[in-house]
């Protein structure tokens, strides 16, 4: 079990709200001390205190202060989106400053997958440089975010839209399953077993076109599917992720990775299938 007491957590929105929500359980049941919510004004003070953690407004280029805010702790988690990725060389400098001892940059999603422009990879390479002990999350897919209209599957109206063949397999995680893995990594592996690690993992790993069979095989009804080709989506601009996205599954790299270095180090861990998100 590590002896991690002291978290924080920049960012309360898509993923980091259920982050929250689980330390703040670890926090109730006495495993941990502090839950501390980076944020960069008021607007989401509310929501974070009725989580349950205290909130903290933190300019991430003002070094002292993030300093100040940063000592003690023995955690520090990035749930920030893509265009706040910068502020995190900033985070993680201070990190070392101060001695936290752990650094979770906001990884996610996929290994060989990102948006153009992203600085993830430069962050990476910094926390290596400067040594600041870290570890990595890739969750594949938000299960519960890529199978909605947005992204093109509208199960209410029976219309699917699928970017290219459909038949190569994609990592999906549920977000509430991602938060529940790593609360319970972080706060029970040794904190050596934890220091520059990737873990990686998936609720289930599954193709577009498996989806919507077992949709149609559960529900009864029958999909009206548009089909894509990748041809036609290698086309769009590079600041198209969507499209861009759907070329690197169609691609093969849908995947976190083989399938024997997924899901490791929590054996109780019985995350929803992609059916079970969309239909229980």
């Amino acid at each position: 079990m590590s002896d991690f007491k002291s978290f924080v957590v920049a960012g309360a929105g898509h993923l980091g709200v259920f982050v929250i929500q689980e330390l703040v359980k670890l926090k109730k049941a006495g495993k941990i001390t502090s839950v501390v919510v980076f944020t960069r004004s008021n607007d989401s003070h509310e929501k974070i205190l009725q989580l349950g953690a205290k909130p903290i407004n933190i300019n991430y280029q003002n070094a002292d202060q993030l300093a100040h805010a940063l000592k003690g702790v023995d955690c520090f988690i990035s749930t920030l989106t893509v265009s706040a990725i910068q502020f995190e060389k900033e985070i993680a400098r201070a990190c070392k400053a101060v001695d936290v001892r752990l650094f979770v940059p906001s990884e996610f999603g996929l290994p060989k997958v990102d948006h153009v422009g992203s600085k993830k990879d430069e962050v990476k390479k910094y926390i290596k440089e400067i040594k600041q002990p870290y570890a990595v999350f890739y969750t594949g897919a938000f299960t519960d975010m890529i199978f909605t209209p947005y992204a093109g599957f509208n199960w209410d109206e029976g219309k699917v839209s699928i970017g290219g063949s459909g038949d190569q397999p994609l990592s999906c995680t549920a977000r509430p399953d991602i938060a529940r893995y790593m609360a319970y990594v972080l706060t029970e592996l040794p904190a050596d077993d934890l220091e520059n690690k990737i873990f990686c993992i998936e609720g289930e790993r599954i193709s577009f076109n498996a989806v919507c069979s077992g949709w149609e095989a559960r529900t009864g009804r029958t999909l009206q599917i548009t089909r894509i080709p990748r041809s036609v989506l290698e086309k769009e601009p590079p600041t198209n992720f969507g499209a861009h996205l759907l070329v690197e599954i169609d691609k093969g790299n849908g995947t976190v990775g083989p399938p024997e270095e997924i899901n490791l180090y929590y054996p109780e861990w019985r995350p929803k299938k992609v059916l079970e998100v969309l239909l229980d």
